[in-house]
């Protein structure tokens, strides 16, 4: 909407083809503010359903306590969604520095007998937190056992994602269901991020505690990740994983979001795992390694030996599978070196405010 040929919002009408702040703003207020906005249809066009809940909103945000997100009367345009509306909805962060309050959060968990200060991850979300973008979360496991403990990992998320606060015990911070969120997983760690979405965010309905949660998840970067699916990869670096290519385990990725990037090396058999007979025995090592599984699709052990039965071709796949296997702890420098100025930046980019990629 214009006004004497000034932009000053979304108004009655309005609605673009490469601009979706109508649809965002619309989920955002079906979350927020549900019982007058819930109904607002999933589309990009500010229609008359818009415009009478924007209204209601402005006389509520008027109506607040004496604070940072009021609205003040004569200082906005009713029924039009413009920049003092926004700001005081939540919609978008103030200029310049981000209140600490409202710093978005970065969960991160890293991999198999590391701890949740030390690796890519942690690096990353520390440089972030120093800059003053947002605060990290580290997220605490039982990263030693064997076969892996993903759902202490899992658990660990889950309940940061349910709790309203973070932070040590004696430096507590906000955490409010409006606060954006960003998660980094590192080889069992990014397992671990995995499961959570597939199992968790993905799947959370309605006005859940997750589900509110899944809707402010702003980007993901998975190193190292055996759940990868097929030839997906953010192409950071200059030795990505060959074509045709997929994660070591059995559960992957499927329809890897826009937002969402596995980042990985050629090199690295827990990522870079072929999609035929050879990489099927090697997901069985995989499996009784890290699962102690030894039965179950096609990949279980079990059938993998009975298929030994007849041909003897079959051999020659098992011991190619058993020389790759001789990485788990040979080189492992294409599973835990990496450049992080690619995904560091990937990650403050979305913090100052860029979409997050669709």
């Amino acid at each position: 909407m214009r006004v004497a040929g000034a932009w000053v919002g979304w108004g009655l009408g309005d609605h673009s083809t490469v601009d979706d702040t109508v649809r965002r703003a619309k989920s955002y207020m079906r979350r927020m503010f549900a019982s007058y906005a819930g109904q607002l249809a999933d589309t990009n066009v500010f229609d008359l359903e818009m415009e009478a809940a924007v209204k209601e909103m402005q006389r509520r945000l008027v109506e607040r306590p004496m604070n940072e997100f009021r609205l003040f009367p004569g200082q906005f345009i009713i029924g039009v969604l413009d920049m003092p509306t926004q700001l005081a909805m939540g919609f978008r962060l103030p200029p310049g520095p981000t209140p600490a309050h409202r710093r978005p959060v970065i969960i991160t968990v890293e991999g198999h007998m590391s701890n949740m200060w030390i690796g890519p991850c942690a690096a990353i979300a520390q440089q972030l937190e120093k800059e003053g973008l947002a605060w990290h979360q580290p997220i605490g496991y039982d990263s030693t056992r064997l076969p892996f403990n993903n759902k202490s990992g899992v658990d660990g998320i889950l309940s940061i994602l349910h709790s309203n606060e973070i932070g040590p015990p004696n430096s507590r911070r906000p955490f409010d269901d409006d606060v954006d969120v960003y998660m980094l997983g590192h080889s069992q760690g990014a397992i671990i991020v995995n499961q959570v979405w597939l199992n968790h965010l993905r799947r959370a309905s309605g006005g859940s505690k997750l589900a509110r949660r899944r809707d402010r998840l702003q980007r993901v970067v998975v190193f190292g990740d055996p759940y990868r699916e097929k030839d997906a990869d953010a192409g950071w670096w200059p030795d990505p994983p060959k074509p045709g290519t997929q994660g070591i385990s059995d559960v992957r990725m499927v329809d890897t979001p826009p937002w969402w990037k596995t980042a990985n090396r050629t090199g690295d058999l827990y990522t870079e795992n072929e999609d035929n007979e050879v990489g099927l025995y090697k997901t069985s090592i995989y499996k009784i390694v890290s699962e102690n599984q030894w039965w179950g699709g096609p990949a279980g052990m079990l059938a993998r030996l009975m298929d030994l039965a007849t041909p003897i071709d079959d051999v020659i796949p098992v011991i190619k599978a058993i020389m790759g296997g001789i990485m788990f702890v040979g080189n492992m420098d294409p599973h835990t070196l990496y450049n992080l100025d690619a995904p560091t930046d990937y990650i403050r980019r979305g913090l100052k405010g860029e979409p997050r990629p669709t």
